[in-house]
């Protein structure tokens, strides 16, 4: 009996023990977990961190080799542009095109080149000593490939929001046919068109400020037919034809587009109107 009472003293005492012991822990909890938790909420904050530290610096690294690359190519075409042979010229010219198309942060700068191109002094006469064989061909593309790009469906990246500035500039050729200028600014100011055939035809003009202020039609057939100006700014002020014809047979003239000088403000409908007009030709 003494030893049962003895062991169960003891076994109660344990019981007592353990039981004391398993309170002391639900009111104190061992603090290790928690510890380890925190260990490894930062290791994780400290990775993310790094990550984002590592990417951050390649991105930059790419990004700042990408512009070294850009520029590179940017050189190179740059200086076919200038090359003797018109063949390296087409090249160049290609080669800033399809820069302009993926360096979407200098697209307007890799335009402005090429249009200053066309500025250049340019004599189209053959018999002329100042003429320069296969010039002709370059200007003619390189028209082309801005006209490309201002159609739907014809370039995979449109610059018609762009600034073209063609001030100046000598045409004995070109085609725009269809081109959609629907921002921007487009300068034909003070442009020569001497001869052959340029074409405006089916010309969307809608929203972008367009001057042919003091062109002068010298020569050339133009073609502005079925063109529709149906907002921005479009003027002819001062433009002169003395030879040649220039055509605006079946325009549409918006209320909303502001026309003015001859001959395109004597075909602009007056206000609240709008469609198409038979239009006319404009003869020296």
């Amino acid at each position: 009996m003494l030893i049962c009472l003895h062991v169960s003293f003891v076994s109660g005492t344990k019981t007592k023990r353990y039981c004391s012991h398993s309170l002391s822990e639900r009111r104190n909890p061992v603090t290790l977990p928690a510890q380890a938790a925190a260990v490894i909420i930062a290791a994780l904050i400290a990775g993310a961190i790094g990550v984002w530290t590592s990417r951050y610096t390649i991105r930059k690294s790419l990004g700042h080799q990408q512009v070294q690359l850009f520029n590179q190519r940017f050189s190179t075409a740059a200086d076919k542009l200038g090359h003797e042979q018109a063949a390296t010229r087409l090249a160049g010219l290609y080669a800033l095109a399809g820069l302009a198309d993926d360096w979407k942060e200098q697209r307007q700068m890799c335009i402005d080149v090429l249009c200053s191109y066309l500025r250049l002094p340019y004599e189209p006469d053959p018999s002329s000593s100042n003429y320069r064989r296969g010039e002709r061909e370059v200007r003619r593309t390189m028209i082309r490939v801005i006209r490309d790009h201002l159609r739907p469906g014809f370039s995979l990246e449109s610059w018609a929001n762009c600034n073209f500035s063609f001030e100046g500039a000598t045409f004995d050729c070109g085609d725009l046919t269809g081109a959609r200028f629907t921002g921007g600014n487009v300068s034909f100011h003070e442009a020569l068109f001497v001869s052959g055939t340029f074409h405006f035809s089916r010309v969307h003009f809608s929203g972008a400020n367009v001057w042919f202020t003091r062109a002068k039609f010298a020569g050339a057939n133009v073609k502005f037919d079925d063109s529709r100006f149906l907002s921005g700014d479009v003027t002819f002020e001062g433009a002169t034809c003395t030879r040649g014809i220039v055509s605006f047979k079946n325009v549409t003239i918006a209320p909303e587009c502001i026309v003015t000088g001859d001959p395109l403000s004597r075909l602009a409908k007056p206000a609240g109107s709008a469609g198409s007009r038979r239009g006319s030709f404009w003869r020296p």
